[in-house]
């Protein structure tokens, strides 16, 4: 993903001034991002809407990005519901 590196740069470079989101992108895509910027070293990145339907990131992956020293940001309103698919 060498297009988002330059951005990658700025947050690294911020050092822990800016915090890295990772918005509504898919379960592949988020974990491809933690990598990168832990390896251009990004400190503070934080999985937005992990359990909501749009994310959707399962739960073995949320324990992967936690490992790597992301936080995951969960609201009542995803998980809350016993019909959603990633309910807890």
């Amino acid at each position: 993903m060498p297009e988002i590196d330059p951005i990658l740069d700025l947050i690294a470079k911020s050092g822990s001034q800016v915090i890295l989101g990772t918005g509504h992108l898919s379960p592949q895509e988020i974990m491809l991002l933690i990598h990168r910027a832990k390896t251009v070293g990004v400190k503070r990145i934080l999985v937005t809407h992990a359990s909501f339907q749009l994310v959707g990131l399962p739960v073995h992956l949320q324990r992967e990005a936690v490992e790597s020293g992301a936080l995951i940001e969960h609201s009542y309103f995803a998980v809350g519901f016993k019909e959603h698919p990633t309910s807890i």
